[in-house]
C-alpha cells in the first residue's frame, strides 16, 4: 500500500494549480508527501505547511543549464532525505523534457516512477524542422520510455504518445484533471462584485475566465462579441472576460497587468467602441477565479481545433465552470473536452470548434430560456461531484500505484 510520495516539480517561478491539487488531495487522503521544487516557488494557501517541502535552488539563467544543474541538486537532496527516511513508494514528477537524471536516480533504487505530461511537444513541419524543438521532443521521448508509468489527462494524448513517441499502450494511463468543489461552487454576489465593475443585475452576464491564449478560442469570443452587439435585442447580454496570456507563462508580467492577452482584449474593445458591452478585468489569482465565474449567467469555453495539437485535454476551467453551477458552452472536440460525458449527462451546451455563429446563438438561446440556465447549471455540477473533483484524480493515482506495485511493498 502507498504511503509515501516524493513529488518533484520542473515549474519555475511558479507551482502550477495541478500539482497544488493533486497534492493537497494526495495529503487528504492520508499520503504522506515530501514536495521537492526550485526556491524560487511561491507555495499556495493550500499547501504551506501541509507536506514537506524542499527547495532545489536555482542557478544560472539559460534553461539548460538551470535544468542540468537543477537535477544534479534535486538528486543530491532526494539521497540524503533518503538516507534520513528510507525510501519511498513513488517518484511522482509533472515532467520536464530535461528531467531524464531523476528517472535513472529512481531506478537505480528500484522505486516506482510515475510521469505526469499534459501535452506532447510540437515538432513542426518536416520541411520546416526546429533542432531546438526536435531535441526537445527527443528528450521528451526518452524520459517517458524510461519512466514506469506515464499519466496523461485523455486518450487522445495518450494516443498521440504512443504513435508519436512509441510508448507501450500499457504503460499510459489517463487521469482527467478535475476541480476544487470547495472553493468551485454555486455562490451568493453578497461583495456586490457584479456592481462594482459596472454590471447590472438585469445584465444577462457571458463570463470568460482564465488563460487568453490563442488555442482557448478568444478571437472566437471576439466574433461573438461583435455578432451579438451588431443584433438589435440583446441589449442586456454583457461580456465579462477575466483573464490574460503571456507566451513565455511569467506570472510577474501578468500581476504587473503586461501580458499579450490583456493588450489584444482592450485594443479590440477601444477599437469597435464596444466600453458599455465588455468588461474586462485581467488576471486574478486562482483562489478568487471562482467569484468571477460566479456573477456570470453562463460561461463559455471555446476551444478551437489547435488546442488538440497545443494542450492535453481535460480542461481545467470546464470542470472549475461546471463545479460553480453555471451553464457551460463549450466546443465539441470529442473526449479531448469529456464532450461525450457531457452530451450524455445533458450538462454543457457543444458547439462546433472555431465557429463564432454557433457561439453566438448559444449564447442568445441561453438568454432566452432560464429554466434551460438553471437545469444545465445543476447536472454540470453534480457530474463534477460525481466524476471531475480533484480527490478523483488523486485517488486514481494510487488507485494504478496498488494495481501494479501494491502487492510487492
Amino acid at each position: 500500500m502507498l504511503r509515501r510520495i516524493y513529488y518533484i516539480s520542473y515549474d519555475f517561478g511558479f507551482l502550477s494549480i495541478h500539482c497544488h491539487e493533486i497534492i493537497a488531495n494526495m495529503i487528504r487522503l492520508g499520503i504522506n508527501v515530501d514536495l521537492f521544487m526550485p526556491d524560487d516557488v511561491k507555495l499556495s494557501f493550500d499547501l504551506d505547511g501541509a507536506c514537506v517541502t524542499y527547495r532545489i535552488p536555482v542557478y544560472f539563467k539559460t534553461i539548460l543549464l538551470i535544468s542540468v544543474f537543477y537535477q544534479l541538486l534535486l538528486i543530491f537532496g532526494l539521497l540524503l532525505t533518503i538516507k534520513r527516511d528510507g525510501r519511498p513508494d513513488m517518484i511522482y514528477a509533472r515532467q520536464n523534457y530535461l528531467g531524464i537524471l531523476p528517472i535513472f536516480f529512481a531506478r537505480m533504487f528500484g522505486i516506482p516512477y510515475f510521469a505526469e505530461m499534459n501535452g506532447m511537444t510540437k515538432r513542426g513541419e518536416s520541411r520546416n524542422v526546429d533542432i531546438k524543438l526536435f531535441l526537445k521532443a527527443f528528450l521528451e521521448q526518452k524520459c517517458l520510455r524510461t519512466a514506469n508509468r506515464v499519466i496523461v489527462p485523455s486518450n487522445t494524448l495518450k494516443q498521440k504518445l504512443i504513435k508519436g513517441y512509441r510508448i507501450r499502450p500499457v504503460k499510459i494511463e489517463v487521469v482527467p484533471n478535475g476541480a476544487n468543489e470547495d472553493l468551485f461552487h454555486p455562490r451568493e454576489d453578497k461583495g456586490g462584485l457584479r456592481r462594482s465593475l459596472g454590471l447590472r443585475n438585469k445584465d444577462f452576464v457571458v463570463g470568460f475566465v482564465g488563460s487568453m491564449g490563442e488555442w482557448q478560442g478568444i478571437e472566437i469570443l471576439k466574433e461573438s462579441i461583435k455578432l451579438t452587439a451588431s443584433e438589435p435585442g440583446n441589449e442586456k447580454i454583457k461580456f465579462l472576460i477575466v483573464g490574460d496570456y503571456v507566451s513565455d507563462a511569467s506570472l510577474s508580467k501578468m500581476n504587473e497587468g503586461l501580458g499579450e492577452g490583456r493588450r489584444g482584449m482592450e485594443e479590440f474593445i477601444s477599437a469597435n467602441d464596444l466600453e458599455d458591452k465588455v468588461f474586462y478585468k485581467g488576471y486574478v489569482p486562482y483562489e478568487e477565479s471562482a467569484t468571477y465565474m460566479n456573477i456570470c449567467d453562463v460561461l463559455v469555453a471555446p476551444y478551437t481545433k489547435s488546442y488538440l495539437e497545443h494542450g492535453g485535454g481535460s480542461p481545467m476551467k470546464l470542470y472549475a465552470y461546471l463545479a460553480c453551477g453555471k451553464p457551460v458552452i463549450i466546443s465539441d472536440l470529442g473526449e479531448f473536452t469529456d464532450s461525450d460525458i457531457l452530451k450524455k449527462a445533458e450538462a454543457a451546451i457543444l458547439i462546433p470548434p472555431d465557429d463564432s455563429l454557433a457561439l453566438t446563438k448559444a449564447i442568445i438561446e441561453l438568454k432566452k430560456n432560464r429554466g434551460m440556465v438553471n437545469d444545465l447549471g445543476k447536472k454540470g455540477r453534480d457530474f463534477v461531484l460525481k466524476e471531475r473533483t480533484w480527490l478523483h484524480s488523486a485517488s486514481r493515482i494510487l488507485n494504478i500505484y496498488d494495481r501494479e506495485y501494491g502487492k510487492d511493498r
